[in-house]
């Protein structure tokens, strides 16, 4: 699964650490907001758990989208 999400700048190291991924989440400045992009592709085993664990921790926007095939 590909978890994208917003956060706020103070918040973006503890959500990173908190997420699993292939090698490391991809992140990404908001313009002009004070806010990153974050997203990764994690187990679809742990998405229940991990969605409300990355949301106490300050998450916005959360998005779980279904990845079809992975090329590595």
């Amino acid at each position: 699964m590909l978890i994208k999400l917003n956060t706020p700048a103070d918040k973006v190291d503890e959500i990173i650490n908190a997420m699993p991924s292939l090698k490391r989440p991809t992140v990404s400045d908001l313009y002009k907001t004070g806010y990153y992009a974050v997203e990764s592709v994690v187990d679809k085993k742990e998405v229940n758990l991990l969605i409300p664990k990355l949301k106490n921790l300050g998450a916005e926007d959360i998005l779980e989208l279904r990845i079809n095939k992975i090329v590595y």
